[in-house]
């Protein structure tokens, strides 16, 4: 979590000093934690489409947000003369279908991203 990751989530309540985040654990109890995390949806699940359905979108799950967040960075965008987007790679290992392989870049495999 943040700036302190862990390979599981249970550590950072774990009695084990090495482990143990005091900050996180006096917030709120594991069990909690792990309570919402697996009732929290942006969206409803019950109108979710599947993958063999016509009109599935492979970001549907947080297509809402990222529109509200690109109108967001687009009401607050200061343009210029002088500007550069840059191409990034966001590391990623895990699956997904929309993980790149860019076997030039110094992160080879993840997503990509671009930046102003």
């Amino acid at each position: 979590m943040g700036l302190h990751p862990l390979p599981d989530v249970e550590l950072y309540w774990s009695t084990d000093p090495f482990y143990h985040n005091s900050v996180i654990s006096a917030v709120m109890t594991c069990r909690r934690f792990k309570k919402i995390t697996e009732n929290l949806h942006l969206i409803d699940r019950a109108r979710e489409l599947q993958q063999t359905q016509v009109g599935y979108d492979r970001l549907g799950k947080i297509r809402q947000i990222m529109d509200i967040l690109n109108k967001s960075f687009k009401d607050n965008c200061i343009e210029s003369q002088t500007q550069s987007i840059d191409e990034s790679m966001v590391k990623f290992k895990g699956r997904s279908s929309m993980k790149q392989y860019m076997p030039k870049k110094p992160i080879k495999r993840g997503y990509k991203v671009w930046a102003r």
